[in-house]
Parts: C-alpha cells; structure tokens; sequence
C-alpha cells in the first residue's frame, strides 16, 4: 500500500538485541492531506531506518504494509514502511526511485532505454521462424 503525506515528526531510533540478535527501529509521523488531516504513525525496521535527506513539513509517499497480531486476546495494528521516498523533488524523469538508481548504479547496469529503438531490426538478420 502507498500513501501521499507531509512528514510531520521523525522520532529517535530505537535499538534493541533480541534472540535473533541486534535491532533498530525507528517511527515516522506523517499527516494527510484530507479535509480533515490525520496523522499516521509509521514503523521502520532494522536497514530501511536510514531516512536520507528527508525533512519535517516536506511532502512524501509512504510504502507500507500494515500488520495485525493477537497477544493475550488482544489485537494490535502496526503499519510497517519498507520505503520513504520524497514527492516532487528532484524527478529525474526515468520512473526510477533515486535508492532503485543507486543500487543499479553499484551493481553498474545501465537502465533501459526509452526510444525502444533497440527492438528494431532494421537489417533483416531476424532468426525467429514467425
């Protein structure tokens, strides 16, 4: 799920060790953009915490997963954000979040082209029997 806020707090993070060893976490408070505006509290864990230049009052798009568990007959909700990404700053015009051009830059591979010219085959050398 996807969401479209403005940041509104960042708290501290968290750390913890539990039984499958060390953790951090932090919460983000976002506030929509309704009529009525309402603020969402979001959990990151352990490598998506690393929020990079985001800013409080600066518009965002939340990708989050929301989670229920019971514990002793009850049922707690947490909305868990796997990604943060900035709206409207810095568009690139490609479509590709700057984290997915980064990890493609580190692995070197070039993203594909857009003018779809690498499809044509002008010269005839098609091998396929249809």
């Amino acid at each position: 799920m996807e969401i479209s806020a403005k940041l509104f707090q960042i708290l501290p993070p968290e750390t913890g060790e539990g039984k499958n060893g060390a953790w951090k976490k932090q919460f983000v408070v976002v506030e929509t953009q309704d009529q009525y505006p309402k603020k969402i509290c979001f959990e990151i864990w352990n490598d998506k915490v690393a929020l990079g230049n985001l800013s409080v009052g600066s518009p965002v798009k939340v990708f989050f997963d929301p989670e229920s568990r019971e514990w002793q007959g009850k049922w707690f909700t947490s909305l868990r954000a796997w990604r943060i990404d900035a709206e409207g700053a810095g568009s690139q015009g490609t479509g590709n979040s700057p984290a997915y051009q980064d990890e493609m830059q580190a692995a070197n591979i070039q993203a594909p082209s857009a003018s779809g010219d690498s499809f044509n085959d002008e010269g005839g050398s098609d091998d396929l029997p249809f």
